[in-house]
C-alpha cells in the first residue's frame, strides 16, 4: 500500500475497508492483474452519478442530450466521468462524433475462447489521446457448484486479501496510514479525529474478526442502525442461515442474481450439508494494458457502461509515477494507431464458510491479443 492509495484513503479513513472494494464476478468488477498498482497510480477522477434527468441536462447540455449522446459508449462515459481538463473535453469531443456519424463496429473472433468475440463499437484517436468502446461477447462453461478443491488450492484461496468484495487493512497498512497522518496533519484536532478513528479501526481488528458483522456491533464499531441495514441486505436463504459476515452476505447476494434458480438451491444444500461450498466460473476480461506501435504498453482505464466498456488508453507521466490520459510522444500525431487488446480468462473460485468469511481467488489463465487500427479523427 503505497502513499497515493494512502492519500485518496484518507477520504474516508472511518471504513475499516481501508482499499476499496474488490469482487470477482465474471461481469468485470474485478481488480485484477496489475489493477490495484494502476489505480495507485492513476490521476484522481470524480465519477458523477446522476441521479435524475434534470442533472443530466444540467451536466451534458440540451444540444448534446438531444443528439443522443447516450445512445453510444462514448457518451454514456461523457455523463459518468469529470476530470475537469482536457481528458474531459476529449471524452466529449468524441461522443459528439460517434453522435453525428455513428461508426460501423468491427468484430474479431477469438479462437482461445470458443465462440467468443471481441467488438470495437467507437474508436477516437485525436492525435494526443486514445479512447475506445469495446464490448466483449464472451462465451462462458455453466458453473461448477459443489467444486472440491485440493488442499493446496484451498489454502491459496482462502487467503485474507482474497476476502470476497472488501480488502481488510493489515497492520502494515495501518502502520503507513499512521505515519501518513502524523506527517501530513497540521491541525491539531483533525489529527486527533483521525489518529482517534485509526485507533478504533486497529482495536478492532486486533479484539476479533472485522469481517464478523456481530463484532463491529458489539465493540460499537458500527452503529445498530448500520448494522439492520447490512443485515437487510441478506438473502431469504441467507437470513434464514443467520448470515453475519459482510463478504459471505455479499457473495451469497451475487450468488442467488447469477446462478439459476436449481443452481442456487444446489449450493445452499451443499453449503448447509458440509458447512462451506466451492463455486466455480469462468471469467473473461478485457485486460488493463495495451499494446501500440512497437510495443509501446499503455495503461487502459476502464469504465463499465449499457452495452459495451469505455477504454482510455494513459500513459506514465514522464516517470512521475502516476498516469495520464496524453500518449507518450512516439504515438502522437499519427495518421492511425495500431493498437492490440489482451483479451484475458480463467477460473474463479468462490468459496464461502456458513459461520464465517466468503472467499474469490481468480486464476490467470488464456490471454489473447487483438488487433484493430485506429485513424486519426483530427485528420
Amino acid at each position: 500500500m503505497d502513499r497515493e492509495l494512502i492519500s485518496q484513503a484518507m477520504g474516508d479513513i472511518a471504513d475499516r475497508h481501508v482499499a476499496g472494494a474488490i469482487g470477482f464476478g465474471p461481469e468485470g468488477a474485478a481488480l485484477r492483474e496489475g489493477s490495484m498498482d494502476m489505480k495507485r497510480k492513476n490521476r484522481v477522477r470524480t465519477i458523477a452519478v446522476v441521479a435524475a434527468a434534470a442533472a443530466l441536462l444540467l451536466a451534458l447540455g440540451v444540444t448534446a442530450y438531444a443528439a443522443g449522446w447516450l445512445d453510444s459508449i462514448f457518451g454514456q462515459a461523457a455523463q459518468q466521468i469529470n476530470t475537469n481538463d482536457e481528458a474531459e473535453e476529449r471524452i466529449e469531443a468524441a461522443a459528439a462524433m460517434v453522435s453525428e456519424a455513428p461508426q460501423e463496429p468491427e468484430t474479431r473472433e477469438l479462437p482461445g475462447f470458443d465462440s467468443s468475440k471481441l467488438t470495437l463499437k467507437e474508436s477516437y484517436y485525436d492525435g494526443q489521446g486514445l479512447l475506445l468502446g469495446v464490448d466483449l461477447d464472451a462465451a462462458r462453461p455453466d458453473p461448477v457448484v459443489g467444486f472440491e478443491p485440493d488442499g493446496d488450492l484451498l489454502e491459496r484461496i482462502v487467503q485474507p486479501g482474497l476476502t470476497y468484495q472488501v480488502y481488510y487493512s493489515t497492520q502494515e497498512d495501518m502502520e503507513q496510514l499512521r505515519e501518513f497522518i502524523q506527517e501530513n496533519t497540521s491541525e491539531p484536532v483533525e489529527l486527533d479525529e483521525q489518529l482517534a478513528q485509526l485507533d478504533a479501526q486497529e482495536a478492532l481488528t486486533a479484539s476479533g474478526d472485522p469481517d464478523d458483522l456481530d463484532h463491529c456491533l458489539d465493540t460499537g464499531y458500527i452503529s445498530q442502525d448500520q448494522y439492520d441495514e447490512s443485515m437487510r441486505a441478506r438473502t431469504q436463504r441467507g437470513a434464514a442461515a443467520g448470515l453475519h459476515y459482510e463478504s459471505a452476505i455479499c457473495l451469497d447476494t451475487f450468488m442467488e442474481q447469477t446462478l439459476t434458480g436449481e443452481e442456487y438451491e444446489q449450493f445452499w444444500n451443499i453449503l448447509e450439508k458440509n458447512g462451506a461450498v466451492c463455486v466455480v466460473m469462468e471469467d473473461m476480461y478485457v485486460g488493463d494494458h495495451m499494446l501500440a506501435e512497437d510495443g509501446v504498453d499503455l495503461a487502459a482505464m476502464q469504465t463499465d457502461v449499457t452495452g459495451g466498456t469505455f477504454v482510455e488508453a494513459q500513459s506514465d507521466a514522464e516517470g512521475k509515477g502516476y498516469l495520464t490520459a496524453a500518449l507518450p510522444e512516439e504515438l502522437k500525431d499519427l495518421d492511425e494507431l495500431h493498437i492490440q487488446l489482451k483479451v484475458k480468462g480463467g477460473p474463479v473460485y468462490y468459496y464461502m464458510t456458513l459461520d464465517g468469511r466468503a472467499y474469490a481467488l481468480h486464476e490467470q489463465g488464456e490471454e489473447q491479443l487483438v488487433s484493430f487500427t485506429v485513424p486519426n479523427s483530427a485528420k
